[in-house]
């Protein structure tokens, strides 16, 4: 912590303890995180700060862990990454004359991703070197590890002329220390998830591959069969795999052996720590020197397959000589693969007096994760000398709160389940602090304290706890029986071994394990029931690792008759949750091998209700199983009859009467997703793509993006759906075999090959395409018809209504399909004409003072009224746009016209390209002048609001007609002022002449309505005759000059 120290000690408390130093020195204040180091920072500022945090654990890993293995493990499928990385092992492993195996890096891109890496991996090496300096033991060590590294060829010197720093991979390297290992104390890891400049580290480039190595479960469970057993290590396994040449340049690290030499750069020849990779590559290796030497060997390929834990063999026979065939066949395979052997541990002392003393295992051997990170609490061990199983006690400070305690029965490491009775009370504490929800740090409850306080000084007795390693007998036949059993607090099962030699019968403890009940709670039946689920699931597991037994019985018990008559019944006749359960364990257990134990003598009580560390070493019921056991069969609690009162009733599925019946449904909920139609139907073809994956169970590609076949089917969905929706009747009288309303028969309609409804006509042998010739039947009012008609209007340039209805008719036929939206209040209200209008501008246009040459050209602008009501129009010619001139056009306007009462325009800021002629317009209409002059005639201004064009689309068709009228007549000649005012009048005259309704096609019928009517009685344009020689002088004419 760095900065000013007065604030800090103003706030701390007295009782804080402070180490004050000199005035350039920092000061250490205790605090409740312990001591912390504060102080200002130079005022010379640094090239570089570098800041460091460490820590030791992480607790969301180890509790993860901790549920791993108290689980039962189960068979992952492997991904397509870890396919491709086995197919690249496959094609690209080769070996040395020698027999040593050259692999290649499994990277998912060849070449590799990487930028530079050469900068960092300088700076962790400046890092590793202050620290190296601080112990010169520990540099001492390190620099032989280098140095043996070199004197074994595993690395070599990097030519200078080869050094590429963008091409190649820098790892940074660290010392891990290991005090509990015999061999090597310290061990040169390797970083390879150190990041680049790209962001990309060595790792991120590589496959992890697959899961190879056996779970240390299965491990320790056959290594409790065999007579004689064994261990050893392979010597440095990893070191002897070779890397491909081509891939050792992103194996390059730099290190000097003093820090007066430059810094050199090295590449490493061989599989290196710290590789996500390199596990998968020495165990498939392995695997590989197995099928390669020993294909013929059945038995030997199959110990080197199953038996290894990483570099640990772990195995054993049956008698002394088959102990050193065993022995010398697997030093002699491993050796043609340029591996050793050393090690070894024994059982046996006349094996062990074969072997060097220097490559014997001093120390007892322990069944801990391989490479863990963190230190355990309890660790299983084997010693070798008495042939025991023990747990070794790691004492750790006692904390109470809840991180400390997770954290603290999380490094339990019991991975064969012998001391469940005990964790299950830890896992119940655990349960208890999570619902609790009290803080990591906070202080726990006093009931959780006292148990925990409890157990933390009870745990060290378990350090004088010693199981048997071996379980069988010679010339024995052996039964598995599994026990079941729950409480409230959590349900558990065991697996018992009974071997029988002939003249005695024992029973000894091969696994257990115990859950927590869930949060939520469940009743005791159905808990008894999880309970038997997890014995299935124990049994099934056990079974193949222990094979080589012939187990003649395999027998579960249970001591609930509820869950015995479930696990007897059908499943069809249970509820979802029994019935799941049921179906998995009737599937593991053959129902038959089902019987009930009292719960007196069930030894699966043990672990469901929990013991105590002081109880569990002399507690007979859970190491040796139920007295019956070790009696005759016919002395065993029998065979309980099936009886329906032993059913629970609300457990068993109702069986009601099933009427099928027609639902009309709603439209499709995706039509709702969005307001953008292709975004819809890319939505529904990914639907149908995963519904035909589901129901074809072909591993087709989800994500890739619709073709235009699927968007065809798609569309074809939404029509379908639609049509059932809105035609519901319909479909059933067609399916019915009836007749169709009238309505409908009209359209001549009909069922395609999609069953999809078309309409037909008339145009059958009609050489256009099918879809045109019947097109799709689509109601008037729904979400699809909606959405069809807004992206049809959109894509094709906001056509109108005729043109947007013949574009439809190609494919679709909607029923009533013109739609107009309602017309505002003063559209449709009785009034005089011109009593309400609209208003708009047109221009500038070009005219002319005189018909005289070089005369000057000014503009012109046209002021359109249209009536709101008739749509009749009065046009105006302005020669600016000055309030003056505006207040004229208004007042010529009521005098001819009469007076307005309201008045419609735009806003003035529609349109950005003529922004500042629209800002004229706007300035005209608000000034003052102008508003004082529309308040003496009693005239309200009404403004559209900005940005919406369409709600003044009356004037804007007005101003649309009258340019195009007035380009026709000018052909885009310069007129006179007075000419083009005379033109104008005319466009004005042939406006309002315009028909308000639909023409009529009968002769007899009545004239056609026009504005018109509404002014004068009749159109204002009569039927022009026909002109003839002596009738020019009704012709306006222009002489002919030079414009």
């Amino acid at each position: 912590m760095t900065g000013p120290t007065n604030s800090v000690y103003e706030k701390s408390s007295t009782k804080r303890e402070k180490k004050e130093g000199s005035t350039t020195q920092p000061i250490a204040l205790s605090t409740a995180f312990g001591w912390v180091l504060m102080g200002t920072t130079s005022d010379t500022p640094t090239k570089m700060s570098v800041t460091m945090f460490a820590t030791t654990e992480s607790v969301d890993r180890t509790l993860q862990r901790f549920l791993e293995v108290e689980d039962v493990p189960t068979v992952v499928k492997s991904s397509p990454d870890e396919e491709e990385c086995g197919r690249i092992y496959t094609t690209t492993t080769s070996r040395q004359p020698c027999g040593r195996y050259i692999v290649h890096l499994p990277f998912k891109q060849n070449p590799p991703v990487l930028g530079d890496s050469g900068d960092q991996a300088a700076q962790r090496l400046f890092q590793l070197e202050k620290r190296l300096e601080k112990s010169p033991e520990l540099r001492n060590e390190y620099n032989e590890a280098m140095r043996d590294y070199l004197r074994t060829r595993h690395m070599s010197k990097v030519n200078p002329t080869l050094a590429d720093s963008q091409t190649s991979y820098y790892i940074p390297h660290q010392a891990v220390i290991r005090p509990e290992s015999s061999t090597t104390k310290m061990r040169i890891v390797f970083d390879a998830s150190a990041k680049t400049s790209s962001g990309k580290s060595l790792n991120d480039n590589l496959h992890c591959g697959p899961k190879l190595q056996q779970d240390l479960l299965s491990i320790a469970l056959r290594f409790r069969l065999h007579t004689i057993v064994f261990t050893s290590d392979v010597k440095q396994m990893f070191r002897q795999i070779v890397v491909t040449e081509p891939h050792r340049p992103y194996q390059r690290l730099l290190y000097r052996f003093n820090l007066n030499e430059p810094i050199q750069e090295y590449e490493m020849n061989i599989v290196t720590f710290g590789q996500k990779s390199s596990p998968f590559l020495a165990i498939r290796t392995l695997h590989q020197l197995a099928q390669d030497e020993a294909a013929t060997d059945q038995p030997i390929k199959t110990i080197i397959q199953r038996d290894l834990y990483v570099d640990d063999v772990t195995t054993g026979t049956n008698t002394e000589e088959e102990t050193r065939v065993l022995q010398q066949k697997l030093i002699n395979i491993f050796a043609k693969g340029q591996f050793e052997l050393r090690k070894w541990a024994s059982n046996s002392a006349k094996f062990l007096g074969k072997i060097p003393e220097e490559h014997q295992q001093t120390s007892s051997k322990s069944f801990n994760e391989h490479g863990s990170d963190y230190t355990k609490v309890l660790v299983l061990n084997w010693e070798p000398a008495a042939d025991l199983l023990s747990y070794k006690y790691q004492p750790n400070p006692i904390k109470f709160s809840k991180l400390a305690i997770l954290s603290g029965i999380a490094r339990i490491y019991d991975p064969l389940g012998l001391l469940a009775p005990i964790t299950t009370d830890l896992k119940r504490l655990m349960k208890y602090l999570w619902i609790t929800e009290v803080g990591w740090d906070q202080p726990i409850p006093e009931e959780a304290a006292t148990l925990w306080a409890k157990y933390h000084e009870e745990l060290p007795a378990l350090a004088s706890l010693r199981i048997p390693r071996r379980v069988t007998r010679t010339n024995a036949t052996y039964e598995l029986h599994g026990f079941s059993d729950s409480s409230e607090a959590a349900y558990a099962a065991a697996v018992y071994l009974r071997v029988d030699s002939g003249t005695e019968v024992q029973c000894k403890l091969l696994m257990g394990k115990s859950k927590a009940s869930p949060a939520t709670k469940l009743s005791i039946p159905r808990l008894e029931l999880c309970g038997a689920w997890l014995l299935a699931r124990l049994l099934a597991y056990i079974r193949p690792n222990v094979a080589t037994l012939n187990i003649s019985n395999v027998t579960a018990w249970t001591d609930s008759t509820v869950a015995l008559a479930w696990i007897r019944s059908p499943t069809a006749k249970l509820k979802t949750f029994v019935a799941n359960r049921v179906a998995k364990i009737q599937q593991n257990i053959d129902v038959e091998n089902w019987r009930h134990v009292p719960t007196s003598v069930n030894p699966a009580d043990c672990a469901s209700r929990g013991l105590s560390p002081n109880r569990l070493e002399s507690h007979s019921l859970w190491w040796n199983g139920s007295n019956f056991l070790r009696q005759s069969e016919h002395l065993w609690p029998q065979k309980l009859p099936m009886s329906p009162t032993n059913h629970r009733d609300e457990e068993l599925e109702e069986n009601p009467i099933t009427l099928v019946v027609r639902v009309k449904t709603e439209e499709c909920p995706l039509l709702y997703h969005s307001d953008n139609f292709p975004k819809i139907l890319r939505l529904t073809a990914y639907w149908l793509r995963v519904r035909n994956y589901l129901s074809n169970k072909r591993n087709s590609m989800l994500t890739t993006p619709p073709t235009a076949d699927e968007i065809e089917k798609a569309v074809k969905a939404q029509v379908q759906w639609t049509q059932q929706v809105a035609f519901y009747d319909e479909f059933c009288s067609l399916d019915a075999g009836k007749s169709c309303s009238v309505f409908l028969r009209k359209l001549a309609h009909f069922l395609d090959d999609d069953k999809l409804l078309r309409v037909g006509g008339r145009l059958k042998h009609a050489q256009i395409p099918y879809k045109e010739k019947y097109p799709l039947l689509l109601p008037k009012t729904s979400r699809l018809t909606t959405l069809l008609i807004d992206y049809v209007h959109r894509e094709n340039g906001h056509p109108g209504s005729q043109a947007l209805q013949n574009i439809l008719s190609q494919d679709y036929w909607i029923l009533s399909a013109r739609i107009m939206g309602n017309l505002p209040v003063h559209r449709v209200s009785q009034i005089k004409p011109f009593g309400r209008a609209g208003v708009d501008f047109a221009g500038p246009f070009e005219v002319k003072a005189a018909m005289l040459r070089k005369i000057k050209i000014t503009k012109a602008y046209i002021c359109i009224f249209i009536c709101m009501a008739t749509t009749a129009v009065h046009i105006e010619l302005v020669s600016d746009l000055s309030t003056p001139l505006l207040k004229s056009a208004l007042s010529r306007f009521i005098s001819r016209r009469g007076r307005c009462s309201d008045i419609h325009s735009d806003c003035g800021t529609n349109f950005v390209g003529i922004q500042k002629y629209l800002q004229n317009i706007d300035h005209m209409l608000r000034h003052d002048t102008f508003v004082n002059h529309l308040a003496e005639h009693q005239i309200t201004w009404h403004f559209n609001p900005p940005a919406a064009p369409h709600m003044g689309g009356l004037w804007e068709a007005a101003v649309k007609s009258t340019k195009t009228l007035l380009h026709r007549i000018t052909n885009g000649k310069v007129l006179t002022y007075e000419e083009l005012n005379t033109v104008l009048h005319q466009v004005e005259a042939t406006l309002i002449s315009r028909p308000l309704s639909a023409m009529s096609a009968d002769p007899s019928g009545y004239k056609t309505l026009t504005a018109g009517h509404f002014l004068t009685m009749e159109p204002l344009v009569p039927i022009p005759s026909i002109p003839t020689m002596t009738d020019a002088s009704h012709n306006l004419t222009v002489t002919p000059r030079n414009r």
